[in-house]
């Protein structure tokens, strides 16, 4: 979304023509046809920051001060905004973005000089909403799984990278799961790929939900998925599998004709351990507990360096 660059430097004008003519000499015309017209909001306070003047596209802003805007503070204005407000107390030229509401701003703030002593301070606010949500859905396919919602492999790796140089910083324990759907090719082969995107879904679902908010959950695979749990060392981590296996265990999943198909899953789990163990080795732990689960039978939790 490209902003309205022609209409920001004529606001910028007007204001410095309304200011040296103290607001006495602009035509009502002129102002009702540029300020009053603009979709940017406009808002000039004086060298105490208080607002003397605003347009209609200010005034619609969801800012504070009990909506109020002529005589108000730009400090109780922006008393839920700091970045605004330490912006407006610098007093210097600032240029930032900023949610009011539902909406996303591009903020720029002019201070206004008389032979170097600052008189005011313009504010326009320029509606960037289009061009955040364009990003956010870059963003959001860029990182997660598109059936699932879940992290996809990239990202979840990224973030793993991240928690394991933060968690070694702070010296709290890191745990890895890795999960597979037993049998999962067989349900596919069986009822269909349209089933099989189901249970991949449910799944998803039951995983976020029981991991819960703290810890990051991912598609890393076809059927396979992982969780990284900062703060978990390799026992707590075992006990936050089983629970995610016997949900599995005991929620089938339900057909529209009503028929249920039972699933389980396998799991192996790993903790970080020492400053040269890598996210790669760590992976390479869990995916080894993963393999002892499934070659023992299958719908087991196996931690490394204990037996499955």
């Amino acid at each position: 979304m490209q902003l309205s660059t022609a209409l920001l430097p004529t606001a910028v004008m007007i204001f410095y023509v309304m200011h040296f003519r103290k607001f006495l000499q602009i035509r009502p015309l002129a102002r009702a046809k540029v300020l009053e017209h603009m979709s940017e909001g406009i808002l000039i306070a004086d060298e105490r920051n208080r607002i003397i003047d605003s347009n209609p596209a200010a005034r619609s802003l969801a800012l504070g001060a009990q909506g109020k805007r002529f005589g108000a503070s730009l400090t109780d204005l922006f008393a839920d905004h700091p970045e605004l407000k330490a912006a407006c107390t610098s007093g210097e030229q600032r240029r930032l973005e900023a949610k009011i509401g539902e909406k996303w701003f591009d903020v720029r703030l002019i201070p206004l000089r008389v032979r170097d002593e600052r008189t005011g301070t313009l504010l326009i606010f320029a509606d960037i909403t289009g061009r955040k949500l364009a990003e956010g859905e870059l963003i959001r396919r860029a990182t997660t799984d598109g059936l699932t919602g879940l992290s996809n492999r990239l990202h979840f790796f990224e973030k793993l990278h991240e928690a394991a140089e933060s968690c070694r910083s702070s010296g709290e324990p890191l745990s890895l799961l890795v999960i597979d759907l037993d049998h999962f090719k067989s349900i596919n082969d069986r009822y269909g790929h349209t089933t099989g995107d189901r249970l991949l879904c449910c799944f998803s679902g039951l995983l976020r939900d029981a991991a819960g908010s703290g810890h990051t959950s991912g598609r890393i695979g076809g059927e396979e998925f992982a969780v990284f749990c900062p703060g978990l060392n390799g026992e707590a981590a075992y006990r936050l599998a089983e629970t995610i296996r016997l949900r599995a265990a005991g929620e089938p999943i339900v057909l529209e004709n009503g028929e249920t198909i039972a699933y389980t899953v396998s799991i192996g789990i790993a903790e970080l351990h020492g400053p040269d163990m890598t996210v790669e080795s760590l992976y390479a732990a869990a995916d080894n507990g993963l393999y002892v689960s499934k070659v023992s039978g299958r719908n087991r939790t196996t931690l490394a360096g204990r037996s499955a």
